[in-house]
């Protein structure tokens, strides 16, 4: 699950604009074995971090928060979740 956070925003510098925005997701990892769901949030971070690329200026993995959410209804164990919110600069060029 990944959602936009609506940080989007052109840069600025003394000449004007810059041509590159920032952007921040927010993926969120989850499911009922902690290990998996922390084996998966490493996974999506090794990938993104510092990730550049031609339109990809810089990719930040800027925190990664661990929770656990009670059981659903009927269910025996609890959901885990790691939050983590990725910040991406680009060019829109």
């Amino acid at each position: 699950y990944a959602q936009d956070q609506n940080s989007r925003g052109p840069y600025m510098h003394m000449r004007g604009m810059t041509g590159l925005t920032r952007v921040t997701f927010m993926i969120s990892c989850l499911g009922t074995s902690l290990v998996d769901v922390r084996n998966l949030s490493r996974a999506i971070r090794s990938v993104l971090q510092y990730r550049q690329s031609a339109d990809i200026r810089l990719a930040v993995v800027k925190t990664d928060d661990d929770t656990t959410e009670p059981p659903a209804g009927g269910e025996q164990l609890p959901i885990y979740r790691t939050d983590l919110s990725v910040e991406i600069t680009f060019s829109e060029e």
